[in-house]
């Protein structure tokens, strides 16, 4: 942020942090600086992992990198809804399509699904660059095709999964909660049993007025590297664990597309 705004002297604004966010910090904001929502707010409509740049600083003004829909924010919104994000982690960029160079670091600590969210937000392997710490990992991403590498990496993940029966039992519950969602006449019975709540309780939970809004899907939280057994993840945790997310075809995170 200090680079670009010395590099290309712009007229900026200052954003002081938010001291109830402690992953908040002073922030200087130009015409073009990318910032990312962090906290979904219905009545705003904004949801958490979309996108913007600043197109305009009096009145501060986002333009989303998606839709190019421009929203008008006051400096106190901002504060407690959005970082600036010249650099993200996988989980907060999962959906995105980057059309420009990018460098992805600490290659070396990320398992298979981390590497998969990371070298699959582009087309193209020339836009991609690992700061790897050994020759294995170099030869690892050398491995992989220019342009169809995303393929590549989605068909080995999408065998894995098949053959992974907690993966199977994910696909059992999303089976389930559409059925609740999508069934207005679905008892409370049936949706009590399988997530402790009516039906009007996950719809108010989700955030879901009447039907998944466009463009958007059924995500969950805990990952998968984080459940060991069967017990770890029944399908009530597995509710318990719900959000609603864009949907943005993410393959190896959003197992729910192609159900």
């Amino acid at each position: 942020m200090k680079s670009e705004l010395k590099a290309k002297k712009k007229k900026s604004i200052f954003i002081e942090r938010n001291p109830e966010d402690l992953n908040s910090q002073d922030v200087r904001l130009m015409v073009g600086t990318p910032v990312l929502a962090v906290k979904t707010t219905k009545k705003l409509g904004l949801f958490k992992g979309d996108t913007f740049v600043v197109s305009k600083l009096e009145p501060l003004t986002l333009k989303d990198t998606l839709s190019k829909e421009k929203i008008e924010i006051s400096k106190e919104i901002f504060k407690s809804h959005f970082y600036v994000n010249y650099a993200t982690t996988c989980h907060r960029i999962q959906g995105e399509t980057i059309t420009e160079p990018f460098t992805i670091w600490e290659w070396e600590k990320m398992d298979s699904r981390y590497k998969y969210t990371a070298i699959s937000r582009t087309s193209s392997k020339s836009l991609i660059n690992v700061i790897a710490t050994s020759e294995e990992d170099e030869e690892e991403v050398i491995d992989i095709g220019d342009t169809s590498h995303s393929k590549l990496v989605r068909n080995r993940y999408n065998r894995a999964r098949l053959e992974d029966p907690l993966e199977q039992r994910r696909q059992e519950s999303h089976s389930i909660l559409m059925k609740i969602i999508n069934n207005q006449n679905c008892s409370d019975e049936y949706a009590l049993e399988h997530t402790l709540k009516t039906r009007k309780e996950l719809l108010e939970y989700l955030r879901i007025d009447g039907e998944i809004p466009k463009g958007y899907q059924i995500d969950h939280i805990r990952e998968r590297s984080s459940c060991i057994t069967d017990g770890d993840f029944e399908t009530v945790n597995h509710f318990s664990n719900l959000r609603l997310m864009p949907a943005r075809d993410n393959l190896a995170r959003n197992w729910t597309k192609n159900i």
